[in-house]
């Protein structure tokens, strides 16, 4: 059987940085299904964890997770099964620290390798993929800035990118630069490439789902409650900006534990964790109407917004510590309609007319009026 190898990546520590468009380079190469596999059990120096403490096996796993959770391709890890990298017969996909580049020395400022191969009766389609870790260079895992030691997460990320039939872009911002760089994760060039490749990741869903459930439009604030909702995305969100009345309050977290997502959005990745939610003090805010937008934006440069208008109504004191300076002894409270009515409300040495209205979406009666009596 005719194989032929394509040498892949070849890594050094260098910084680039550039402005995104489509420019993805492909290695001519390509799965015959959008799934292969590895089979690893790294060792370096006879140990099997970084100094870090972190397993190589398992960093390598998240490594191909970036890819599966963001792309229409399937990277599964075997562990405990390794195959040679260098054995290009068994037609096993393999994956090790070496010494050399079988049998050849590795070139100057070389982490990593990778092998690709087919037959000659079918010249495009790949039918094993092996990487070559370079076992004399320091190897560590950690997140964030580069440091002295390379990050064999990243660089994992990098050369899986070859396995699946992509090659390295020198133009766009992209994981699959020739050098390594502070890029961790699959970048909207790279991810363009493999949808080229293999398809859109769940063609038939919106990019961005989201949803804000407080507070909801048209409602009437007071007090202190909480701005939540949740979000998804196929492909791995890189901001969710929060603007108040116009004005950006920064990015938002986005991972709160919402397991009741997945009952309609199972097929989005980490939706049991897409939940956001933080306190406010709407009294903070003047009396009137406001409102809440959420920008979000995913790694392949999708944009989604959302936004809730709401009325505020507070006291004149945002916020009593003491509790006994609200009191409803003078208070005289009423019926009218639907709707509960108090009138001299003692409020911080002040006296109120509050109406208040059943609300469904929080089950409980709220202020939507609060008018200063004296």
């Amino acid at each position: 059987m005719n194989k032929w190898k394509l040498t892949g990546c070849s890594s050094a520590f260098l910084l680039l940085f550039a402005s995104w468009t489509s420019a993805y380079e492909l290695n001519g190469l390509k799965w015959s299904e959008p799934y292969t596999d590895m089979n690893v059990d790294f060792s370096l120096g006879g140990a099997d964890r970084s100094g870090s403490g972190i397993l190589w096996d398992d960093a390598f796993s998240q490594a191909a997770d970036l890819w599966n959770t963001t792309t229409n391709f399937e990277l599964t890890v075997y562990k405990g099964s390794p195959s040679d990298p260098c054995d290009s017969g068994d037609l096993r996909n393999g994956s090790a620290f070496v010494d050399d580049e079988c049998g050849e020395p590795f070139g100057e400022n070389v982490l990593a390798v990778t092998y690709s191969y087919y037959y000659t009766s079918k010249p495009d389609e790949v039918v094993e993929a092996d990487i070559l870790f370079n076992g004399a260079e320091n190897w560590d895992i950690y997140e964030g800035s580069l440091k002295a030691d390379a990050d064999f997460k990243r660089v994992a990320a990098h050369e899986l990118g070859h396995v699946m039939g992509l090659d390295h872009e020198e133009v766009e911002v992209a994981l699959m630069a020739p050098n390594m760089s502070e890029i961790e994760v699959p970048q909207p060039d790279d991810l363009e490439g493999i949808a080229f490749l293999y398809g859109e990741l769940n063609p038939g869903l919106a990019p961005i789902v989201m949803k804000i459930e407080e507070p909801f439009n048209g409602s009437i604030q007071s007090g202190v409650g909480t701005f939540r909702g949740w979000i998804v995305s196929q492909h791995g969100l890189s901001s969710l900006e929060l603007f108040l009345d116009g004005k950006s309050k920064g990015q938002l977290q986005h991972d709160g534990v919402r397991k009741d997502v997945c009952n309609s959005y199972s097929e989005y990745p980490d939706c049991a964790e897409s939940g956001f939610a933080f306190a406010f003090a709407w009294g903070l805010l003047s009396n009137g109407s406001h409102t809440y937008r959420l920008d979000a934006r995913d790694v392949r440069g999708n944009i989604l917004s959302k936004s809730v208008n709401f009325n505020v109504e507070h006291y004149d004191d945002a916020f009593v510590g003491d509790s006994s300076l609200v009191t409803l002894d003078a208070a005289v409270v009423t019926k009218q309609d639907e709707d509960i009515v108090i009138e001299n409300l003692q409020h911080n040495g002040k006296e109120y007319r509050v109406r208040m209205r059943w609300r469904k979406a929080s089950q409980d009666f709220e202020p939507i009026e609060i008018t200063r009596t004296r």
